[in-house]
């Protein structure tokens, strides 16, 4: 038996192909996913494709996904001119026809983008063929593309306050960072299980980002016998998996048989460790400060010096204003400096406790189901539970 639907409901019940792109580092390869991980939750969504560039952190990332990828292959624009301007000009209108060719056969209602050279071309294929686009900036202040395309957004989504003054968006949301399902799910208790750790005693959480960070990893491994002893904290140590064996070659029996610490070269779901720790010393690239921000754990901040428009340093600031970290330059990152700001730490567990409570004030743990109302917005596509409401009514 078939039923037909009145016209309107059957619009409403229209599914929608969303194209993800957004490439070239963490920061703007994880909110994609981690949208893209909603979006196939969606009964609205019928398909998701990202396009990236080929051999890199987004085509890893979505092929673990499942997701149908398609590559572009654009790099970075020079910033001086010169013969190799003219190369990249030459690489930007290839993308942009690769981009077009890419939209035309696969008919996107909508345009999701988190920054990268990758999302250029497509944005701009966008803006050609009149699909509507969102675009999120994680960082304080936004990159080149997102300042250029976001005028014609149909909404802008925003990490932080700071950028929303830098946009030219027409409608600018502060959602906060979209983030992996799992950040914030797991007890302390469970967490120090998953570790085999001690879930009271006091735990520092070391982090570099994906690929390390060589500055944080010599001032900890200097630090750790003053930090395991003097202070008797508990340490996990993510050390970048490059760095890994290099790291573990030249450390101590002692240490390496030191069950307060545990050292490895990435952690596939860093739920786990943020959820043991108290305290952690971190680059400030825009997505490991809203895992912090979410877990609540207080951070020294050491951002990255050589950062696109020095962002990190950006970010940094502005977590440490509201409270929520303390500040170490790289330039000063020493074993001296990390054990004068733990001791400092430990010694004042009211100090902790405040900027705990920062933490949880610029935490925003539904960015990624907010981002996705806008992106079926910007498609003109109403929720199923809204078009039976519409049929019962």
């Amino acid at each position: 038996m078939f039923i037909r639907l009145p016209g309107k409901l059957k619009e409403e019940l229209k599914t929608i192909n969303v194209v993800v792109t957004g490439g070239g580092t963490g920061g703007h390869v994880y909110p994609a996913t981690a949208v893209a991980d909603t979006l196939l939750e969606d009964l609205d969504i019928e398909r998701v494709i990202y396009i990236g560039c080929p051999d890199s952190l987004e085509e890893k990332v979505a092929s673990e996904r499942n997701l149908d990828f398609l590559p572009i292959r654009i790099s970075g624009m020079p910033r001086k001119f010169s013969f190799n301007f003219l190369k990249w000009l030459y690489q930007l209108n290839k993308a942009v026809l690769d981009a077009l060719g890419y939209l035309l056969y696969t008919k996107p209602d909508v345009i999701f983008a988190t920054g990268g050279y990758v999302s250029g071309p497509v944005l701009i294929a966008a803006f050609i063929l009149d699909i509507p686009y969102v675009i999120h900036e994680g960082d304080t202040h936004p990159g080149i593309v997102n300042k250029a395309m976001s005028k014609w957004a149909s909404y802008v989504s925003v990490a932080f306050e700071q950028a929303k003054h830098l946009l030219n968006g027409k409608d600018i949301k502060v959602l906060g960072n979209p983030l992996r399902s799992s950040i914030g799910e797991y007890t302390r208790g469970e967490a120090a299980i998953f570790l085999d750790i001690d879930p009271e005693k006091k735990t520092l959480l070391v982090l570099g980002g994906s690929q390390g960070a060589k500055k944080i990893n010599d001032a900890v491994i200097e630090a750790l016998p003053a930090l395991l002893t003097k202070y008797d904290l508990q340490i996990i140590h993510q050390c970048g998996e490059k760095n890994y064996d290099e790291i573990k070659a030249n450390l101590s029996r002692e240490i390496i048989e030191n069950h307060s610490y545990i050292i490895k070269g990435y952690f596939e779901d860093l739920a786990i460790p943020l959820a043991c720790a108290d305290f952690a010393i971190s680059r400030a690239g825009s997505m490991s400060l809203s895992e912090l921000m979410a877990s609540r754990v207080p951070a020294i901040l050491v951002p990255y010096p050589f950062a696109a428009a020095d962002h990190q340093r950006n970010n940094a600031k502005y977590i440490v204003d509201e409270g929520a970290a303390l500040y170490l330059e790289n330039d000063d990152c020493n074993a001296e400096n990390i054990i004068f700001n733990c001791e400092m730490l430990l010694k004042s567990s009211d100090k902790l406790d405040f900027m705990r409570l920062a933490c949880n004030r610029l935490a925003r743990k539904t960015a990624a189901v907010d981002i996705v109302k806008l992106i079926k917005k910007a498609g003109k596509i109403q929720s199923v539970e809204t078009a039976k409401q519409t049929e019962d009514n």
